[in-house]
């Protein structure tokens, strides 16, 4: 028994080395791709990045009210402070510190503070977004990424693009551009108006002079007729 196997095994060898091989890198394939997923978990919860950003637009069905949200996530395990947080566009930062601050009440001199796995949420209105990127664009749509950033105590800054907030802003100033080009047809077009009516008065006004003329002039026609010398 153990001649054929040695004999099978001296017949295969090219082979049994082969699928031996195959199998080590299969083998190890999965333990890298293991210990690849464990760190990834670990880096996950112990994060290499300070914060995590959603912002975004939300309608309130029972209100109506309108507004952006601003929520920062402290992804680490130990307490971080914020010295700043807004949007940038275009090199220009909207810092929305100082109204965050006022809107909790909070004195100027203490530090915005975020716990471990922990949130801050900031709900502020349409317009302090939009007179933002007027100021940079007057009324023209944003084209270039508008971004919403944090920066810590330490100086660390993260950033995130906002499609959904830029899509927002560029709906809203598309309707306020309409109405601005239906005011000033409104105001062309009353204007030509105006003119209109002032030509007809002053075109009625010469009519109603030659008209006179003439019924005076056959007023002295018809009085000569009737007194010929």
């Amino acid at each position: 028994m153990l001649d054929a196997i040695t004999s099978f095994i001296n017949d295969n060898f090219t082979y049994i080395t082969v699928i031996g091989i195959v199998l080590f890198f299969i083998l190890f394939l999965i333990s890298f791709l293991s210990a690849q997923s464990k760190f990834k978990t670990i880096m996950a919860f112990f994060g290499t990045k300070q914060f995590d950003i959603l912002t975004y637009f939300n309608h309130d069905s029972m209100t109506n009210k309108e507004n952006f949200v601003f929520r920062i996530f402290n992804k680490n395990i130990h307490d971080l402070r914020v010295s700043s947080f807004g949007y940038e566009y275009l090199g220009q930062t909207l810092d929305l510190v100082s109204s965050y601050k006022k809107t909790e009440q909070m004195p100027d001199h203490k530090h915005i503070l975020i716990q471990p796995r922990d949130f801050i949420t900031y709900d502020f209105e349409l317009n302090t977004l939009k007179q933002f990127t007027d100021g940079i664009l007057k009324q023209s749509t944003l084209k270039k990424p508008l971004k919403a950033y944090v920066i810590d105590s330490l100086g660390i800054k993260t950033t995130r693009r906002t499609p959904h907030i830029k899509k927002q802003l560029n709906t809203i100033k598309n309707k306020e551009n309409k109405v601005i080009r239906l005011n000033q047809i409104h105001t062309k077009a009353t204007k030509t108006i105006n003119t209109l009516e002032a030509k007809k008065e002053k075109t009625s006004s010469k009519f109603n002079k030659w008209i006179y003329t003439q019924l005076m002039a056959y007023q002295t026609y018809i009085k000569n007729k009737s007194n010929p010398k």
